[in-house]
């Protein structure tokens, strides 16, 4: 799986909620403990005045409380704003389009037995789930896409076995319908292709776009006023894209090294004012946490 591969996918996956709440529910337990942390290292701060008078220790003890504050809302803020941004909803609008329409084409048979091995083995790469799993997994999943790249061919266009289901559509209008032969009997049409680029260029008004629109809306409950939206990749939105999420994983990294020396400042004052064995438990703890966390991950 290449790089921008990943990429897409960890958007599509974590941050924008396309078929499940992923993000939010980290969020709703990350957020309390960024509140509890500074209270918490606050508190001991409270401890070690107690115990001694004031010094230097104390001192950068109290500007680093202060850093890791700034940091904590930084990253507050950052965390519960980045799914906002007029950059991600940009992403997100397009993306919410490209996969249902890729979906509509995953229910034609013809379209399904194009892609499902394809699929089948991204399933199996990504999620490490294999045989009737898979199955299942491609069978009930509304994102779709998240396991191929953004392929025009299959979001810009509607593949149609059965035209019966699409009868409000006239085939006389021309452009925007090709009906394509079956090979071994010329005579029939094996599939239809409705081209929504052409559709939304040309026939915009037509009564024909308002019935398909509606069709796709009431079939995967949503509330798109278009059928067809150009590619947003270009150079000017990955830089932007790229800036954000940088910034994002830069702010939890100035965060985590803030946290790291409050460690090491808390272990310390356990190896001196503690027994040594009780230490190790401690440490031991925290190995076992921290290997279980990555575990679960």
């Amino acid at each position: 799986m290449n790089e921008y591969y990943k990429f897409r996918y960890n958007l599509s996956k974590f941050f924008l909620n396309i078929d499940n709440d992923t993000y939010n529910n980290y969020l709703n337990i990350i957020i309390p403990l960024l509140y509890i942390i500074p209270l918490l290292l606050i508190l001991l701060l409270g401890f070690f005045s107690y115990k001694q008078s004031i010094n230097i220790s104390i001192i950068i003890y109290i500007i680093m409380l202060i850093i890791l504050v700034i940091l904590t809302f930084r990253l507050l803020f950052v965390l519960t704003s980045i799914q906002s941004s007029p950059i991600l909803n940009s992403y997100k609008k397009y993306y919410s389009l490209a996969n249902t329409i890729y979906k509509e084409n995953f229910n034609s048979s013809y379209i399904k037995e194009q892609l499902k091995l394809k699929l089948l083995k991204n399933i199996n790469n990504i999620e490490n789930v294999y045989s009737d799993n898979a199955s299942t997994l491609l069978n009930s999943s509304y994102d779709l896409l998240q396991y191929d790249e953004i392929d025009e061919q299959y979001t810009t266009k509607i593949y149609i076995d059965d035209f019966k289901k699409f009868k409000f559509l006239n085939k006389k209008m021309s452009g925007f319908i090709t009906d394509i032969p079956d090979p071994y009997e010329p005579e029939n049409t094996k599939y239809y292709i409705i081209n929504l680029k052409i559709l939304e260029e040309y026939y915009s008004d037509s009564i024909e776009k308002k019935l398909l629109l509606k069709y796709i809306n009431d079939k995967y409950q949503t509330n798109f006023s278009v059928l067809y939206q150009p590619s947003i990749f270009t150079l000017n939105f990955t830089r932007n894209l790229n800036k954000l999420i940088k910034y994002f994983q830069y702010s939890i990294y100035l965060y985590l090294i803030v946290i790291i020396y409050f460690i090491i400042i808390i272990l310390q004052g356990l190896l001196l004012n503690m027994n040594i064995g009780i230490t190790y438990i401690y440490l031991t703890i925290i190995i076992i946490l921290i290997l279980i966390m990555y575990i679960n991950i």
